[in-house]
C-alpha cells in the first residue's frame, strides 16, 4: 500500500501488476517504456506509453504494427513523434479492399481506433509517445469478410492494452 510516488518507470521486460486500486491523474507520473507492461483493473489511470521505432534508413529498420492502448480513439496529432520526419502509416479497410495512408488526402484518417492495428514506418529512429487514460475495458472490433477480394477477411487487429494479451492461469485478462 503506497500513498505517494512521484514517478514510476516500467522498463523493457518489466511487468508491474497492481491487484488493488491504482490512481494516477498525471500521465507523466507513469511511463511505460517499449517492452514494459502494466497490468491493472481499474479505470482512470493515466500514463505515457513509449514505442521505439527503428528507422528504415538504418540497417535494422522497417515496418511496425502499432495500436493505441488509450481509453478512447486517439487523434494522430496527439501521439508525440508519430507524424515527424519521413513517415508512412497505413490501415486496411477490408470492405473496400483499400490500404489507406494517413498522409494521402484522398484516403486520410485522423484517429487511431481502439482495437485496430496500423502499419507504421519512419526513415529515422523515433519514439512514439501515447499519453492519456489507459484502456481497461473490453474492446469490440467489428470485422467483415468481402468474398470477391484477394485479401478477403484480412484485418489488422491492435492490442488495446498496456500488457500482452494471453489466457491461462494467472493471466492478465479473464
Amino acid at each position: 500500500n503506497v500513498s505517494v510516488i512521484n514517478e514510476i518507470i516500467i522498463e523493457n521486460g518489466a511487468v508491474l501488476t497492481v491487484d488493488g486500486a491504482i490512481t494516477c491523474t498525471d500521465a507523466n507520473n507513469i511511463v511505460i517504456r517499449d517492452g514494459g507492461q502494466l497490468i491493472h483493473r481499474n479505470n482512470g489511470v493515466k500514463a505515457t506509453i513509449e514505442r521505439e521505432i527503428v528507422g528504415y534508413g538504418t540497417t535494422n529498420g522497417g515496418w511496425y504494427t502499432i495500436s493505441s492502448p488509450l481509453m478512447e480513439n486517439t487523434k494522430l496529432s496527439d501521439v508525440e513523434g508519430l507524424m515527424s520526419g519521413d513517415y508512412d502509416m497505413y490501415r486496411y479497410e477490408e470492405p473496400t479492399s483499400l490500404w489507406q495512408n494517413a498522409k494521402d488526402a484522398s484516403n486520410y484518417f485522423n484517429d487511431m481506433e481502439m482495437g485496430r492495428g496500423y502499419l507504421y514506418a519512419n526513415r529515422n529512429d523515433v519514439t512514439l509517445s501515447f499519453s492519456g487514460e489507459l484502456n481497461n475495458n473490453k474492446v469490440s472490433y467489428y470485422m467483415t469478410k468481402t468474398e470477391d477480394d484477394a485479401l478477403s477477411g484480412f484485418h489488422l487487429i491492435g492490442n488495446p492494452f498496456t500488457h500482452d494479451i494471453y489466457k491461462g492461469e494467472g493471466a492478465a485478462i479473464d
